[in-house]
């Protein structure tokens, strides 16, 4: 797990190792073990390659896996990588039987070699989270490649004399020429879901590779193709009625799979435990594989509705693991609020964030690797929306007109979630119904922050709801929670909480093999009834007794809205005062001080939106210049275990 930037220029750069260099201490968090940089001038055509490299060290941690690396071959090819090749072992034997000799036991080494095997095709046999980039200087081209899922970001920016690319968006604005002009949609994606979905980052010349994509720049000609997707998978059925029971075994034997293979580490290791199924589940695969040798951890609230600590402990009691409780104070919560805020490298919004980063710190105490649940919801149906799947099959039978007479009369009665329900009635697309049902800043509270509409034509969205056109609801929100929420908002919240201190968190759940065969299973087995993952809860059954099973789900969000109004009011206010408003030229003024004002004198519960807003003005900050950079408030310091 590390950090990766670089850039090619066909015009003079003789300060290219200055600014790669640059571009690397930004992402140091990322890889605080080691730092590296390559530079190269060609002449024909007239090129300058730079290369930079922030390690965490995680397998073979000698010198041998410095980066960026040059083939063992001594061809003019370079590698800078971040993240897990967890078959590299087995690639590795292929290439020895091939002729190839290692100087390294490190997967970048087997990447670089894969790539000289079989070229760009070399991306489909590596399995694992990976991001990286080879230049090759024999074509003088550069191949960029991202994770199956999307684990690991990749961000670029084309411009006219080259290219630039880099692990996170902090990065790339390092350098001066890239445009820092706003991505007006990818603001009104932010201001309506509190993350920027799909290919777009906020500013306007900057882009993500997507999840499964690899990438081709030579000469000034880009290229980007896709290796995998989830889709296909999708639009395949898994039979009618198999035999529970055969499915059961088969998940519990990939799932064991995907654990095993992510334990392979030369640092400590460990496992998040929040005491909910699917952490649970991962727990009990690790202790099957270790033998009960593993070192678990949670965090334990003084708020009760919030504090999920002592199922942990009975879970971590029953399997027998090395369980510790960082017990955190709301006082401690809070005080991490700016600098969570400020961690993210493009405006990020998701109140979980506060305690991911808070437990990502104090495990980097204990642990460099932590195993985690992420991926148990999308893969079989654990959201809430599931339960709305089968009366939005019935609502599309219904003809359009009907289900928007139907919606505007219903409308005008009840409160604010009866006419977001009366929305739902009349959507007339999955895109729009999608948007709708995961958007955390809504029409219905009356303002209107930024001065642009969420467009949906031409988004992700969009080309995902019209490729699985005709299909029936369950599937369209499984695809969409895998293609657009998942690696847009909650695998940015992990990687970016985690890598800010040096923690690389694995998440067996998003095995892209597990992932394909979980989507093609009937939906009855996932969804029964009201009962969400019932396939998951069915096998965690087999592994914990049933009251630790079947028990109400906590969540991880703290109560922001509260902590805003009372404990934090005074950051509120000084983060979103009208002038540091004004000076974005992107909020409405107006419309912000009517919600920061309808909030802190309790009218009206605006938690949310405020902190969306809250998290834009700290990204603003610290992107633009101090001048913005608004007081934080006078709470304690989290403490760290000792």
């Amino acid at each position: 797990m590390c950090g990766i930037a670089g850039f090619l220029t066909r015009s003079e750069s003789r300060d290219a190792e200055r600014k790669v260099r640059a571009m690397t201490d930004a992402i140091a968090h990322r890889g605080p073990d080691d730092a590296g940089c390559h530079v190269a001038h060609y002449d024909d055509p007239a090129l300058t390659v730079a290369l930079g490299h922030r390690r965490l060290s995680i397998i073979d941690l000698s010198p041998a896996g410095h980066q960026p690396m040059q083939s063992s071959r001594g061809e003019d090819l370079w590698i800078v990588f971040n993240g897990e090749v967890y078959n590299f072992l087995e690639v590795r034997k292929d290439l020895e039987a091939r002729g190839f000799a290692f100087r390294s036991a490190t997967d970048t080494e087997v990447i670089l070699a894969a790539y000289e095997a079989w070229g760009v095709e070399c991306v489909a046999r590596l399995d694992g989270m990976f991001a990286f980039a080879i230049w090759d200087g024999r074509e003088r081209r550069l191949f960029l490649a991202r994770d199956r899922i999307g684990k690991k970001p990749l961000l670029y920016r084309l411009a006219s004399d080259g290219i630039a690319f880099a692990s996170e968006l902090t990065a790339l604005t390092t350098l001066s020429d890239v445009d820092r002009r706003f991505d007006e949609q990818a603001l009104a994606g932010y201001f309506t879901l509190g993350f920027v979905p799909g290919e777009r980052t906020v500013f306007s010349a900057v882009r993500k590779l997507p999840p499964g994509c690899y990438a081709m720049w030579r000469d000034g000609d880009w290229t980007c193709r896709p290796y995998w997707e989830v889709l296909p998978h999708l639009r395949s059925t898994g039979g009618s009625s198999p035999n529970e029971e055969a499915v059961l075994d088969e998940l519990d034997a990939r799932l064991r799979a995907s654990v095993r293979k992510r334990l392979i580490s030369d640092v400590p290791l460990g496992a998040w435990l929040s005491g909910g199924i699917d952490s649970s589940l991962v727990v009990a695969e690790m202790c099957a594989a270790q033998g009960g040798d593993v070192r678990t951890f949670t965090i334990g609230f003084d708020d009760e509705a919030h504090d999920e600590s002592g199922v942990a402990q009975a879970v971590a009691a029953h399997f027998g693991t090395r369980h510790e409780v960082f017990r955190i104070s709301a006082a401690e919560l809070l005080a991490a609020v700016p600098d969570v805020a400020g961690v993210y490298d493009e405006p990020f919004a998701d109140t979980a964030g506060v305690p991911t980063y808070v437990l990502s710190r104090l495990s980097r105490r204990q642990v460099t690797v932590a195993l985690c649940g992420d991926g148990g919801d999308e893969g079989f149906m654990g959201y809430l929306h599931y339960r709305q799947g089968r009366v939005l099959d019935a609502l599309q039978r219904v003809p359009r007109a009907v289900r928007r007479s139907a919606a505007a009369v219903a409308g005008r009665f009840g409160g604010l979630r009866w006419r977001q329900r009366a929305r739902t009635i009349a959507f007339d697309d999955w895109a729009a119904l999608y948007v709708s049902l995961t958007s955390s800043l809504r029409a219905a509270d009356g303002l209107q922050v930024v001065p642009y509409s969420f467009l949906l034509d031409g988004t992700i969205y969009r080309r995902v709801a019209e490729a699985l056109e005709g299909r029936d609801a369950l599937t369209m929100l499984t695809a969409l929670d895998l293609s657009t929420t998942l690696p847009d908002k909650f695998l940015v919240k992990v990687d970016r909480a985690a890598m800010s201190v040096g923690l690389e968190v694995r998440a067996p759940f998003l095995d892209h093999h597990l992932i394909a065969w979980a989507v093609t299973l009937p939906a009855t087995l996932k969804l029964r009834g009201g009962v969400t993952k019932y396939l998951l809860r069915r096998l965690l059954r087999r592994k914990l007794p049933h009251a630790l099973v079947e028990r109400p789900k906590c969540g991880f969000s703290p109560p922001m809205g509260r902590w805003l109004r009372e404990d934090l009011a005074d950051w509120v206010r000084d983060t979103l005062a009208p002038r540091r408003v004004r000076d974005t030229g992107i909020l409405n003024e107006r419309a912000v001080t009517s919600l920061v004002d309808a909030h802190l004198s309790g009218r009206a519960e605006l938690g949310t939106a405020l902190w969306m807003l809250l998290c834009f003005m700290t990204w603003h900050a610290r992107v633009f210049g101090p001048s913005s950079t608004a007081r934080a408030p006078a709470v304690p310091a989290v403490a760290e275990p000792s």
